[in-house]
């Protein structure tokens, strides 16, 4: 929810309307003044970037998580 506070207005008034609300395409897009596919691509755009940095994250978590694992594997010895 960072991500989308900290990325322009236009972009978080669409993901509210549409998986908030529950908006169509369509209907968010009549409603804030755009094209569908103004609409689409940056929903599109928007999910691939949040998905990338899901995935960094969650790598970095799994890299720490093996990290501390060995380092108490090595404590018990």
């Amino acid at each position: 929810m960072s991500y989308l506070k900290s990325s322009d207005d236009t972009t978080y008034r669409i993901f509210v309307l549409h998986y908030q609300y529950g908006y169509t395409i369509k209907k968010t897009a009549s409603c804030l003044g755009l094209s569908q596919s103004t609409v689409k691509s940056r929903l599109y755009r928007t999910l691939d970037k949040l998905k990338k940095t899901y995935c960094e994250k969650e790598e970095k978590s799994n890299e720490n998580d093996r990290y501390n694992e060995k380092v108490s594997q090595r404590k018990q010895v």
